[in-house]
């Protein structure tokens, strides 16, 4: 007597180590523009903020000419932010000849080894005739990984 065994597996046993990408939420702080011409000395530029300290460096920035950024300074100083739980995102643009410019995070999303940031500039401006610089910032979900910016035209 002959006795065979036969093994059969099947796909969806597997199991899978790919790690899947999650959206995370953004909470807006503030989208606005910058008035001081670039006397804040904020060029365009990213900012990854992940404590207090941080944070009021940020706003010493911001704050420094006291020329219409007062908005944004009491938004900033009046944001409920945990930096236990969560930690700031913030988008600079370059300083614009006239206003109407955006720059606007779009999506953040958790990698296996990094966070993404989408940019994208949703509004092109030439609507006034003064110097603005556009800026986003908004809080995350704190995750200890590299944060990458990437813009989309």
């Amino acid at each position: 007597m002959t006795l065979g065994i036969i093994a059969c597996s099947s796909d969806d046993n597997k199991q899978s180590n790919e790690f899947e990408i999650v959206t995370l939420e953004i909470n807006t702080i503030v989208n606005s523009y910058m008035s001081g011409a670039g006397q804040e000395n904020i060029g365009q530029e990213n900012k990854v903020v992940t404590d207090l300290t941080e944070l009021e460096a940020l706003i010493d920035r911001i704050d420094y000419i006291k020329y219409g950024n007062d908005t944004i300074v009491e938004l900033l100083e009046n944001a409920d932010i945990d930096f236990e739980r969560e930690m700031i995102i913030a988008v600079f643009d370059e300083v614009k000849n006239h206003g109407g410019y955006s720059i606007d995070i779009t999506k953040v999303e958790e990698h296996e080894k990094e966070i993404l940031v989408t940019i994208e500039r949703l509004h092109r401006g030439d609507l006034t005739a003064h110097f603005t610089q556009p800026l986003h910032i908004v809080k995350i979900s704190k995750i200890n990984k590299p944060v990458v910016f990437v813009e989309i035209d």
